[in-house]
């Protein structure tokens, strides 16, 4: 067919639409790790220790958005998010009330302070309007976009938590190798700065620009031909179980699973075996 190379070519503007904020925010991240002039306030471990339940969530709108793509028309697929949304808000709510009820009183006192809802509540706000806009403006092919949504969220999702173990595990176990070696005076370790304040911000807020770079990369690659053609995404295969310690079983489990939502992605992709 002659419109088959287009459709399944890479869309360039897409990938660099998608890459822009993401990578905005690590070049802010980068800046702040080198920048010299900080004071004693822990803010930035706040922030940076905020990072995981905020992409949590941001990765979960994707996922609605992208189930919400699949539906037939555009009203149903704005209820279906809107309502999914709701059922999320009303399970964190019941799940504060329980907390609060076994007595997990400090966890809810920093919930339910006015200053955490003043930084919450316009980024919450944000993520649905984002949503709602994405749905109601999107002109293309709803199928096409549920597949990219749901692989790139599965990947993000992924992606966070190799961050979070076993990486950051083991970057900190090289970090205190290298001052290990550093202080038996080996010239391989003379670059590696002290432990201070200073350069565990600058290791933590580099991390932190690194996950946004490898997540503008995994978003980036759902609009290219090779996914179009295959429906794979990046992250799918055995190797990220193996490198978590995961057993065989779990991993011939997992590699099923994949294969089903594969073939899932390759059927709202227009695929034919």
């Amino acid at each position: 067919m002659i419109g088959e190379p287009t459709l399944r070519s890479t869309n360039w503007h897409a990938v660099l639409v998608t890459m822009l904020i993401p990578m905005l925010v690590a070049g802010s991240l980068i800046y702040a790790a080198l920048e010299a002039d900080w004071d004693e306030s822990p803010q930035w471990a706040y922030a940076v220790l905020a990072l995981p339940p905020a992409e949590f969530a941001r990765i979960l709108i994707v996922s609605l958005l992208g189930d919400a793509f699949s539906k037939s028309d555009r009203r149903s697929a704005m209820n279906h998010f809107l309502l999914s949304v709701t059922i999320l808000a009303a399970i964190i709510m019941l799940i504060a009330v329980l907390g609060c009820v076994m007595g997990v009183r400090d966890v809810i006192n920093v919930v339910s302070a006015p200053r955490t809802w003043k930084f919450m509540l316009p980024v919450t706000t944000a993520m649905i309007a984002d949503g709602v806009i994405a749905l109601w403006f999107f002109s293309g092919d709803p199928s096409e976009q549920s597949a990219r949504l749901e692989a790139s969220a599965a990947d993000a999702v992924d992606l966070l938590g190799l961050m979070l173990y076993p990486t950051s595990l083991l970057i900190a176990a090289s970090y205190g190798v290298l001052i290990w070696l550093k202080e038996k005076d080996f010239a391989i370790a003379a670059w590696v700065p002290p432990v201070t304040v200073d350069s565990v911000r600058s290791l933590a807020l580099g991390y932190s620009a690194a996950y946004f770079v490898a997540k503008a990369c995994i978003f980036a690659y759902a609009q290219t031909a090779y996914f179009k053609r295959n429906g794979e995404r990046l992250l799918g295969g055995s190797w990220l179980t193996w490198l978590r310690g995961h057993s065989r079983k779990q991993r011939a489990a997992h590699l099923r699973e994949e294969k089903t939502a594969t073939l899932r992605r390759r059927a709202l992709l227009g695929l034919n075996d």
